[in-house]
């Protein structure tokens, strides 16, 4: 026998029923840092024991490493990417996530080495150039972050994160009309992306002179 409903699900069918709307989900409450840590430690021994039945699974120890790197276990990381290259050369989220912990480290060339031999097995891993870019703005490659990020866009072209690093890129060697119409675009995806409005109009003022039009990207930012 079902319980009856209780709550937020009771005003949900009110709401449904009289006036014919939708209704939200609740959010879920945040996870505190004690919650995210025992969830984390949680997972690495599953796949620690799912390892020891399986230990020729690449794909198990890519997973591992994964949830290593969540917790910036940077050196234990390496070693489980490396296990998985060993046992699967053509592990591209292998690579992956080699270049997300050679780039926290600082370690430019290896991280970008890293992204590139992913995209080479797997060129269809968008996550592969938006990171990619990420190591070559943290370096001021600017022209070698735009072709990256251009490439992302061609497959997901409504990514504001992505259309903001762009007019980062773009701003790096200083082509600015063409890192405002990113940048416009970005907020145009997500009119809540306070950085995305500031950089804008920092932008239009203080690098074309259109402090003017920039007022309202600014007031945009701080909402």
């Amino acid at each position: 026998m079902r319980s009856a409903p209780t709550g937020h699900l009771w005003i949900c069918l009110i709401a449904i029923l009289w006036f014919g709307a939708g209704c939200a989900a609740l959010d879920p409450p945040e996870e505190t840092a004690a919650q995210r840590r025992e969830r984390l430690q949680q997972t690495e021994r599953s796949y620690r024991e799912k390892i020891q039945q399986d230990p020729e699974d690449a794909t198990l120890q890519v997973e591992l490493a994964d949830v290593l790197l969540e917790q910036s276990r940077f050196d234990e990381a390496l070693t489980a990417y490396g296990a998985a290259l060993d046992l699967d050369p053509s592990q591209a989220l292998a690579f992956l996530g080699m270049g997300a912990v050679l780039f926290r480290r600082g370690d430019t060339e290896r991280a970008v080495a890293a992204y590139q031999r992913s995209i080479a097995i797997d060129s269809e891993n968008v996550d592969a150039y938006r990171q990619l870019a990420d190591v070559y703005l943290g370096a001021r490659r600017y022209l070698e972050a735009q072709e990256a990020l251009e490439s992302a866009l061609a497959m997901e072209p409504d990514h504001a994160r992505t259309h903001y690093n762009l007019g980062v890129a773009y701003a790096g060697w200083r082509s600015y009309p063409a890192a405002v119409a990113s940048l416009q675009q970005a907020t145009e995806l997500d009119d809540e992306y306070p950085l995305a409005f500031y950089t804008l109009g920092d932008i239009k003022c203080l690098k074309l002179g259109e402090c003017e039009g920039s007022i309202e990207a600014m007031e945009s930012a701080i909402r």
